[in-house]
């Protein structure tokens, strides 16, 4: 049995909703194809990653909607630029860069997109339901949607994310089917303190091991602390996500859909398999300074996808080292960190824009600030 199209799906076809639509399902038509999808289903929201510029074969996309009046017809959001154009002042880029990256944003918001322009968009806007199915591109907004907050998505990718925003449909493919979600492995992770790793770190090496063991499967994490929040888990699933092919986790008895210890029908696992994590090492703690002994190191840290939460308690901890600390961006900067900027105290320093709390300042090295 072939495609299987319902009248909404043929109204679309038709054009009846307008060329912009018809275009976007005749593509997503060839999408189900491939996908050996039986139907079409309704979303209620999509995440674009197309708003990303890479060139101008982006660009010629998203015009060819805009041309004829496309316009989404579910909530729809934008994920990160190449470039901050909130705030341009703050890092030196290629002007052509910067006339490209607008006109493409522009491009999107003309079809109805909100510019919220990050890779979380659980954090800016109303989230979907547990068992509501979204079109969310973004490998990190994807393995959270899944698993922390147990809405459906498949692993979208760029053109076909807008398509289906057009459209309001997906075909029923990967992890939008039931069977598709249940664990094929149940990994038992070492406790936080038989790790020898601090909390922070724990959940990032748990989702780097589980991409390692469960890069394209399903799997179920047992013996995590019971008193893990959401940061953490977004923690764990951007690890697992951005380091290999993880679109879905269950973390028994806290997850949506794995919230009893005991096995769910239709699981049927009978054994786990145990993990160890390697300590860290001595070399490894050389590589980060930050005793009183050495007040002049430097941690560059990478801090995407941060919750204000997040942000103050990575705050709190820098304020009790006795060293610099430059924070060196690697996206876009966020709306949070400029204005938290201002209340802290900031010095540019080459490249990056270096962190060094008021109450720091006498403890900074007199070479000054470290350039990237």
């Amino acid at each position: 049995m072939g495609l299987s199209l319902d009248a909404t799906d043929r109204a679309l076809l038709a054009g009846e909703i307008g060329k912009g639509a018809r275009l976007a399902m005749q593509l997503l038509v060839r999408y189900a194809e491939a996908l050996e999808s039986k139907r079409f289903i309704p979303i209620v929201g999509a995440h674009i990653d197309g708003c990303l510029y890479h060139g101008q074969s982006g660009q010629d996309f998203v015009d060819r909607f805009r041309s004829v009046g496309a316009r989404v017809l579910v909530p729809t959001t934008l994920n990160v630029a190449a470039i901050d154009l909130l705030h341009p002042d703050m890092r030196t880029y290629d002007p052509d860069l910067v006339r490209a990256q607008g006109a493409l944003i522009d491009s999107y918001v003309a079809l109805g997109c909100l510019p919220t322009l990050t890779c979380a968009p659980y954090q800016r806007i109303s989230r979907p339901r547990q068992g509501d199915h979204v079109a969310w591109a973004e490998s990190n907004a994807i393995v959270f949607a899944n698993s922390v907050l147990g809405a459906r998505t498949d692993r979208y990718g760029d053109f076909a994310d807008i398509c289906a925003a057009l459209t309001g449909r997906v075909p029923l493919a990967g992890l939008h089917i039931d069977a598709n979600r249940r664990p094929r492995l149940v990994l038992a992770m070492p406790g936080q303190a038989a790790s020898g790793l601090a909390r922070d770190l724990y959940f990032g090496t748990v989702g780097y091991v589980t991409r390692a063991r469960a890069s394209r499967i399903v799997p179920a994490l047992t013996e995590l602390p019971g008193d893990n929040n959401e940061d953490e888990l977004k923690m764990l699933g951007a690890a697992a996500a951005s380091s290999g092919a993880t679109a879905m986790f269950h973390v028994v008895g806290f997850t949506p859909e794995a919230p009893a210890k005991a096995a769910r029908p239709g699981w049927r696992l009978s054994q786990s398999t145990p993990m160890n994590f390697i300590p860290p090492s001595r070399a490894c703690r050389r590589s980060l300074p930050v005793s009183r002994l050495r007040p002049s190191a430097s941690i560059p840290r990478i801090f995407r996808r941060g919750s204000l939460r997040g942000w103050m308690r990575s705050l709190l901890a820098v304020r009790r080292r006795w060293c610099q600390c430059s924070y060196r961006q690697r996206a876009p900067s966020p709306r949070i960190w400029v204005a938290l900027r201002w209340a802290i105290g900031w010095r540019r320093s080459g490249c990056v824009w270096s962190l060094i709390p008021v109450p720091m300042w006498r403890h900074c090295h007199p070479t000054g600030l470290a350039l990237c």
